[in-house]
């Protein structure tokens, strides 16, 4: 720096340190901590989370941190000191300049705090914070050990705020104050404190009307208040000023999505994709713009173009947007290598460890490209209350979620799925219903979930049972769905008292292994009602039970008669089904003669247990492991995981699933 300029800059700190002994307390007075102290038990937990730190286990050091912060307002400073220690030995520089702001907010007569957070704001790339900050050390604490380092960092500071100064066309006189409301409403945007941003942003533009990044800040903040259509004319004035900025047309793509005007926002981002951005920010705008709209392949052609050294600290966000659209383009592998290489970059976007997870844990939710606040202002989702019809929010609010029900269905994270499931539940539009429809027989998403839409539809009549094609397990099969409401009433009966209660008297005598007694009862009941089915079956039950294997051929012989006699009677003919498909190991055959029970309206839930203990064998004899998996999912809704066959069937289906990925594995070694 020239000698001119060193000196103005002492003149500037000396008249600094004057106006401020006035009316400050001198540093070694008493500072002011936060209320309350920490218990025994919170004090354990700081030492613990110190001890994640030493032993770099950042991620579970901040959870633990940040509860601790939080339980006490954001307000201790032995808590923000260990977030700021956390973050420094991390290296998240802009978390850590966020609580060292906090902590000198707390302790403003605190010099480690002050100058920590000028240093941090140098390093998160806020030159004015840092200047300011800096000088505001120098002119407190001028003996201070640290204070020649200051002098020598505002030294190398002043360049750069003098550049982005001239570089902004700022009035003059408040230059300085105007890139310092720049860079502070970038940071509260960082930390999605959208009001504050706000606020900074408008006090921004009151002093310099055509700064683009404010206007661009602005209109952030306005999507994120629910303002969708304030955002969109903040963006659209921006274009007027400057109509070659590239951020500001990624953001207007966007928006007009998100508004509904759905031509615009395509006709502009052919626009940028024709001319495509090179600068950091703009080039990530477009990718996440575009991951709006759907165009996975124009993602991985404008990620090609511009690398890491370009995009600096956007890097790891370009990667995210590349796996993205690598896996909605069906190249798996290379996404889950992208996703990877992302996540070993610091700071990355949490959207990209959870697809990660997602694929790992073979959810079905992956790939997804953002949180529901990306698609949906939080003030708006906060007006839903999704098990109240009453509570759905504002008119503007459900057209909203309407028109994107679609986009949500097809590429939203988990949250925003259940949400646009949720609404098309209850507002039942045509467009919501058809948007449901390509959902369930679509491949995006959890099979849960579509086969929950895909009953759902069922019951409106909009979808018969099948069979259909979809998506499962990961790869497309022939499936038919299962419609009757399952029920625990007993079904309507003409027999007598005496006969019901008879035939329940014997079906806990056979359970407590009392089979003279049970049998005897059910000969009572077929001397009474030779037509009674129930009783017919379940003497069967008991030959099974007592006498075992030697009772096979009579077993066989009453059901084979009961089956003939009765055809509708649901016991018997999946018992059929099941000596066909251990007799003749003919599958199809067996499948057809269940098949009927399937269009059935209304199971007991004895009749849907057997369904589902059959349906779970058949697949899995036929190797149909998408099918065997749905059918032991509704069997285990209805018996629970503990219960004895589905523990059984479990194993079964383990076993085979277990062989068909070691001869996969094998394969791909050869």
């Amino acid at each position: 720096m020239a000698r001119n300029k060193q000196a103005t800059e002492r003149n500037r700190v000396k008249k600094l340190q004057q106006s401020r002994k006035r009316r400050e307390q001198p540093a070694s007075g008493a500072v002011r901590l936060s209320s309350g102290k920490l218990s025994g038990k919170q004090l354990r937990r700081l030492d613990e989370a110190h001890k994640l730190v030493e032993n770099r286990q950042f991620q579970e050091a901040q959870a633990s941190l940040e509860r601790l912060d939080s339980e006490h307002g954001g307000s201790h400073a032995v808590i923000l000191e260990a977030l700021v220690h956390l973050y420094q030995t991390s290296g998240d520089h802009e978390a850590c300049c966020e609580a060292a702001e906090r902590l000198t907010n707390l302790q403003p007569n605190d010099p480690q705090a002050k100058i920590v957070f000028a240093q941090e704001a140098l390093l998160s790339i806020c030159p004015a914070i840092a200047l300011v900050n800096y000088r505001e050390f120098v002119a407190r604490w001028p003996d201070h050990e640290h204070a020649r380092r200051a002098l020598s960092a505002i030294d190398r500071l002043l360049p750069e705020v003098e550049s982005r100064i001239q570089q902004s066309n700022f009035p003059e006189g408040e230059e300085l104050d105007c890139l310092l409301l720049h860079e502070q409403s970038v940071r509260l945007l960082h930390f999605a404190k959208m009001d504050e941003a706000q606020q900074r942003c408008r006090e921004l533009l009151a002093k310099a009307p055509a700064f683009v990044p404010a206007r661009n800040n602005l209109a952030v903040t306005c999507f994120h208040a629910g303002q969708i259509d304030a955002a969109v004319s903040v963006v659209e004035g921006t274009r007027a000023l400057d109509s070659q900025n590239q951020f500001a047309s990624a953001t207007l793509a966007k928006l007009y999505f998100l508004a509904g005007r759905f031509e615009e926002a395509q006709r502009v981002a052919d626009e940028f994709v024709a001319t495509p951005a090179r600068q950091a920010d703009a080039h990530v705008a477009q990718l996440e713009a575009l991951a709006h709209l759907g165009r996975d392949a124009d993602i991985v052609t404008l990620a090609s173009l511009v690398d890491a050294k370009e995009l600096g600290s956007r890097f790891a966000f370009q990667q995210h947007f590349l796996a993205y659209a690598q896996c909605r383009l069906g190249d798996e592998r290379s996404a889950r290598a992208t996703w990877k290489k992302c996540c070993r970059t610091h700071p990355h976007p949490d959207a990209a460890d959870e697809n990660l997870a997602d694929l790992e844990a073979g959810t079905g939710h992956a790939p997804w490209p953002f949180s529901t606040t990306n698609w949906i202002p939080s003030a708006i989702v906060n007006q839903f209350k999704f098990e109240h019809a009453g509570q759905l929010g504002t008119p503007q609010a459900r057209q909203m979620l309407a028109r994107l029900t679609p986009a949500l269905l097809d590429r939203g994270d988990p949250q925003s799925r259940q949400i646009a499931v949720s609404m098309a539940r209850i507002e039942q539009t045509p467009e919501q219903l058809e948007a449901l429809k390509q959902f369930t027989f679509g491949c995006r998403g959890p099979d849960q979930l579509r086969f929950y839409c895909q009953q759902f539809l069922i019951q409106l009549g909009l979808v018969d049972s099948g069979p259909h094609r979809i998506y499962s397990n990961g790869q497309w099969i022939e499936a038919r769905s299962f419609v009757a409401e399952i029920t625990t009433e007993p079904r309507p009966s003409s027999s007598p008292p005496w006969v019901i209660e008879a035939l329940t008297q014997a079906v806990t005598a056979n359970n407590a292994g009392n089979y003279e007694q049970a049998e005897a009862m059910y000969e009572q009941v077929l001397a009474a009602e030779p037509d009674n089915c129930t009783a017919a079956y379940n003497q069967c039950a008991v030959w099974a039970s007592r006498d075992g294997t030697q009772a096979e051929a009579r077993i066989r012989e009453r059901i084979q008669q009961l089956h003939a006699d009765f055809p509708d009677y649901i016991f018997a003919r999946i018992a059929m089904a099941q000596f066909v498909l251990t007799d003749e190991d003919d599958a199809d055959k067996a499948h057809q003669m269940v098949a009927p029970i399937l269009d059935a309206k209304q199971l007991h839930i004895d009749e849907a247990k057997a369904l589902f203990i059959f349906q779970t064998q058949l697949a899995i004899k036929q190797r149909n492991l998408p099918a065997a998996t749905k059918s032991l999912a509704l069997l285990k809704d209805i018996c629970g995981a503990s219960d004895p066959v589905v523990k059984q069937l479990e194993s079964q289906l383990q076993a085979k699933s277990q062989r068909k990925s070691l001869f996969r594995s094998l394969l791909f070694r050869s």
